[in-house]
């Protein structure tokens, strides 16, 4: 009975919103006059831990950052250096020993087993996230993250500014285009890559990766050179920082920068801010050396040589031509870099034909656009002409008397350098036989 007397007024002080049970008659007499209700509760009803982190970044508030049961905090740093914090659970301060500093965006895990400080180590100022997790809770931080633009010795423009970094550890970056318009002299610009050298991963305008560190895309510089194999190498390939010794070479083989064509002709791209050379992979080894700046961009290349059994490369164009289709002036040959535009030349002139443009074959079905259209072989472009069209109008010839003749002539069209005969004579006049068509009043008949 004293332990049912016990457990009534323990639970008389805990079980509010329980079901209420009235014991009987017999409890009553135990305990006099006194009616006592007993609390039942099917279960026990237990409240969740709280967590909270309080540090030198929030003033050691304890209520600031907090959360009822495990999950995540989120957290504005607004300042960079080493910062102090404890965890604390349900108002217990609590910690553990070790400092984290960024390894990746996921952060550094400890787990809770109360103790002293941590620090953490604020590189880059916005929101950190503790993830606190399991039974025995183990706290990991996913750090910021920020995206920085690299001009990679660009000559002139700016480069882009990403207003969303820093981003949170794990989330999508957008990578910019060209926006600030960068230029660099003798190179054009290919793209972002994730090392200076270009060796790390490509991104091109509005690509998307998911960030896991700080990262840095530099503007990638190519010299794009197109070279005629016509040394008939088995193959061609493009290495980089190489050094010759004992007969061999050593590097990179970027074989990605080299791109075959057709027709023995290949795009090389020389790499900014590294030694470039191209090698016939076979036995002999025999190179050009693309280390020099005397390759310009976009122009064309054939091998000479061997001297000392190496090959050399000087530029090497493609001639166009212009067939006149027996009409016109002349207009002078085009020496061209292969891949390259033609100039369009100016439009020639012909008595008695209008011209309409350059073509690619005699026929003159499909016309050369010279905003677009590249030689990669000699070729002949073929001017189009087009004879005029002339009318003829007939005159009585009576303006000395006007009105002796009578009767009507219908006008006719006649195109250049093909024979018609003229209209039949419709007119008639008073005493005077038609002896033919002049083309003045007083004219000899034609």
């Amino acid at each position: 009975m004293k332990n049912l007397v016990f457990n009534l007024r323990t639970a008389k002080a805990q079980a509010e919103g329980c079901a209420k049970v009235t014991k009987s008659s017999r409890m009553a007499k135990i305990l006099t006059t006194l009616t006592l209700l007993l609390t039942l509760c099917v279960g026990q009803m237990w409240a969740a831990d709280t967590y909270a982190i309080a540090g030198s970044f929030n003033n050691w508030s304890t209520t600031a950052n907090q959360r009822s049961g495990t999950g995540t905090i989120s957290i504005t740093i607004s300042s960079t250096g080493n910062k102090t914090f404890k965890i604390i659970k349900n108002g217990t301060w609590c910690g553990n020993n070790g400092t984290m500093n960024r390894a990746n965006c996921t952060g550094w895990n400890f787990t809770y087993n109360g103790g002293n400080n941590c620090t953490i180590n604020v590189d880059v100022a916005g929101t950190y996230i503790f993830n606190i997790t399991g039974s025995t809770p183990t706290l990991s931080v996913v750090y910021p993250c920020t995206v920085t633009y690299n001009g990679n010795g660009k000559t002139s423009g700016s480069v882009p500014i990403d207003s969303n970094s820093p981003y949170t550890g794990g989330s999508t970056v957008t990578v910019k285009g060209n926006t600030g318009s960068l230029a660099k002299t003798g190179y054009h610009f290919a793209g972002w890559n994730t090392a200076a050298d270009g060796s790390g991963t490509d991104y091109a305008a509005s690509a998307t990766f998911s960030i896991t560190s700080n990262t840095t895309l530099y503007a990638k510089w190519i010299k794009s050179i197109y070279v005629l194999n016509d040394a008939s190498f088995a193959a061609i390939y493009l290495y980089t920082y190489n050094s010759e010794r004992n007969g061999g070479w050593a590097g990179t083989n970027n074989s990605k920068y080299v791109e075959s064509l057709g027709n023995n002709w290949y795009k090389v791209n020389i790499l900014s801010g590294a030694d470039n050379f191209i090698i016939n992979e076979n036995s002999s080894k025999q190179t050009a050396d693309l280390t020099t700046s005397s390759y310009v961009d976009g122009r064309s290349y054939h091998f000479t040589g061997p001297t000392n059994n190496k090959y050399g490369l000087e530029e090497k164009t493609l001639t166009v031509s212009f067939n006149m289709k027996l009409h016109g002036d002349a207009v002078s040959n085009q020496n061209v870099y292969y891949n390259g535009l033609v100039s369009e030349p100016s439009a020639p002139t012909a008595d008695g034909y209008t011209f309409g443009g350059w073509y690619k074959e005699t026929g003159c079905t499909n016309a050369w656009n010279f905003s677009t259209d590249k030689v990669t072989a000699a070729r002949t472009l073929y001017a189009k002409w087009t004879a005029n069209t002339y009318t003829v109008e007939y005159n009585a010839n009576d303006d000395q008397y006007p009105g002796t003749a009578s009767g009507s002539t219908t006008s006719s069209s006649h195109t250049y350098g093909t024979a018609k005969n003229l209209t039949s004579n419709g007119f008639s006049r008073t005493g005077y036989i038609f002896a033919g068509w002049a083309t003045s009043p007083t004219g000899d008949v034609e």
